[in-house]
């Protein structure tokens, strides 16, 4: 199981048809990027707010619909999210602050809501 993997720092799961992502992902904390582009998502596991370590996720042509709350908690430096099913952020914890998330996430919405990116609309 690619869960089990712990060391690995990129992991390119793009092109699979994948329906869903093993929660057991959180537990690859040193993982750095992580490729699920042109897949069949939904959501992503909760568990993603366990990776301290994820600086890069693309999840680009997928059918995601809204992302878990925790997922603020990531310290991305780039999210590639076009090509979704999402329409806005929404209760979101944030905790590298509004603005590190928002410049990551904001080409990929339609509107951030509750005022988590306020001057990025």
């Amino acid at each position: 199981e690619v869960g089990k993997m712990l060391t690995l720092k990129i992991l390119d799961l793009s092109n699979n048809k994948i329906r869903r992502l093993p929660r057991s992902l959180g537990a690859m904390t040193s993982r750095e990027t992580i490729l699920v582009g042109r897949n069949l998502l939904r959501t992503l596991p909760q568990e993603f707010a366990l990776m301290k370590g994820l600086r890069h996720l693309t999840v680009r042509h997928n059918r995601l619909e809204f992302l878990p709350p925790a997922f603020g908690r990531l310290p991305l430096e780039e999210f590639l999210a076009a090509d979704n099913q999402l329409d806005e952020i929404a209760e979101v914890q944030l905790t590298g602050g509004p603005s590190r998330f928002c410049r990551a996430f904001w080409r990929n919405v339609a509107r951030c809501t509750a005022q988590l990116c306020t001057g990025y609309s």
